[in-house]
Order: structure tokens, then sequence, then C-alpha cells
């Protein structure tokens, strides 16, 4: 493996998929990430885009979603070589996140689901069925006792989703306001998040505002461009 894409005093960057570097890392306390979906719900989704596209012009198009689907196989690989010594935090679609819980290696405890509640997110365009205005956030924790700082707060978290001018170059970019409350929520100044899925780097972009440091993996060569110029800006808060 090569050096790192990016690097500064809170953030650094590899170019690379995520179960080569992964083993390369040292210890943290902290995973965040926002995998792709499963197969089989990355392919319905592409499949109802493709049906609407066809009873209407114009209209949303298939789309590629530019990486590769999830697999359980691979869920219980990055699991079993990212072992936080707090928090682990995945999102993914709500029929997905019993798989990311059965993926968890042993002395890891599940804790909760969290939920992402999309404020003002796309109908459901074919219209035969309810739209997914939520995304599921499987929530875990390390041997031990745990502790968040958030006290007696809930498991669901309203934003909007990206869009205009603030949404960066990726498909499924995650509103920096969202990434900014649960690293605060979960995390402290100071500690190191590994984010394996990096994509356009908000999550680090948020880690690196808070005090926190981040490593951050993406397959993309683009992304990772998109990732590390967020991460040359002026800390923002």
């Amino acid at each position: 493996m090569s050096g790192p894409y990016y690097e500064d005093s809170a953030v650094t960057i590899y170019h690379g998929d995520c179960l080569a570097v992964l083993p390369t890392l040292g210890p943290c306390q902290h995973l965040i990430t926002d995998p792709p979906y499963f197969g089989a719900v990355e392919a319905g989704n592409r499949r109802s885009l493709w049906a609407y596209s066809k009873k209407a012009d114009p209209g949303p198009k298939a789309r590629s979603f530019e990486f590769e689907a999830m697999s359980s196989e691979r869920a219980g690989q990055i699991l079993g070589l990212c072992k936080p010594s707090r928090w682990g935090l995945v999102f993914s679609d709500v029929e997905g996140a019993d798989v990311w819980r059965a993926s968890l290696p042993e002395g890891w405890r599940f804790m909760r689901t969290g939920f992402w509640f999309k404020t003002y997110a796309q109908p459901q365009l074919t219209g035969d069925r309810p739209a997914a205005h939520a995304e599921a956030i499987t929530i875990y924790h390390a041997s031990g006792k745990s502790r968040w700082n958030g006290g007696g707060k809930g498991n669901v978290w309203s934003h909007p989703t990206v869009r205009g001018g603030d949404r960066p170059d990726h498909p499924t970019p995650k509103p920096l306001p969202l990434m900014t409350q649960l690293i605060e929520l979960f995390t402290d100044p100071g500690d190191l998040i590994v984010d394996p899925f990096g994509g356009s780097g908000t999550t680090a972009r948020a880690a690196k505002d808070l005090g926190r440091r981040c490593v951050l993996i993406e397959a993309s060569e683009k992304h990772c461009e998109t990732a590390a110029r967020r991460m040359r800006q002026e800390v923002l808060l």
C-alpha cells in the first residue's frame, strides 16, 4: 500500500480498498461509516428509477452509484478488521440493519438501532409503495462500560438531505449537520474516528471541525480528491 493520499494534523485519507488498508492502521476509538447498501436493495433502487423513467420523459434515469454493493461476507470482514475501543456507528437501509448487527464480532455489544429521518426527502417516484425516508444506524460498543454525550436523548436524528450548492460531487453524501451532531454525541475531542467508506469526506470534515481526528479510506480517487479539497478548507467551527 502506498502512503496517504492526503494528510494533515487531524485527517488522513487513504485511496484504496478498506480491506487492504484497515490491517495497517493502529487502534482507534470509533468507527463511523456509511457503506454501500446490500446488493438486492441497490438493484431494486435502480429498477425503480428505470421503471419511472419509462413512464415519463423527462424524468429520473437509471443511475450507477459508482461503488460495489455490500455483501454480508464483506460486512463481517470489515467489522472484524476495525475494532474500535468505544463506539461503532454504521449507516444502512432499514432492511439491511439486521445484517450489520449479525456481523458484529464476538465481544462487541449491539446497543441500539438509530435512525436518520430525511426531512424533505424525495417521494417514491414509482408511486407503488411508501418512500424510504429513513436510514438505519447500527450502534454498537466494545466490551466494558459505555458512555455518550447525549444523556437521555433519543435515537432519531432529523436532517434534510444535501441539495443545491451544498452538495459535494458524490451520489449519496451525508449532511454535514447530521454527522456533526453524531460526532458530538458519541465522541470526545482528540478521539480518533475511522471511516472505511469515506466518500466525499463529510465524516472527516465534521471530525476536524470538532477537534477530533479521522482516518478516511475511499476506493475512488475522484472522491478522495473531493474529500481532500474539503479538508483544505479552514476549520468551520
